[in-house]
């Protein structure tokens, strides 16, 4: 159940990526998903930036300014988000 829940949160980010990607302005609603208590909350902000990373449209989200905040977060699922968000922009 834990593994499809990651899974079902993965895919759910998708759509949403797409969507900042589309309107960038809707970044400043993702910085507060960062300080969220639910851990899944925290690590969509991130993962969610990846539709705009993989299309080479990040520069008006600044997917820095997410990361950031997450960067001491102490799940292990946020940071994995985190650095795979990383990953992508490298």
């Amino acid at each position: 159940m834990y593994v499809a829940g990651v899974s079902a949160m993965i895919y759910a980010s998708m759509p949403l990526g797409e969507l900042i990607r589309q309107k960038p302005e809707l970044i400043s609603r993702m910085t507060v998903w960062t300080k969220r208590e639910e851990f899944w909350m925290r690590r969509a902000s991130v993962v969610a930036l990846l539709v705009s990373i993989r299309r080479d449209n990040y520069k008006a989200i600044n997917p820095f300014q997410i990361s950031d905040l997450l960067m001491r977060d102490k799940h292990d699922l946020v940071l994995k988000g985190y650095g795979w968000t990383l990953k992508e922009l490298s």
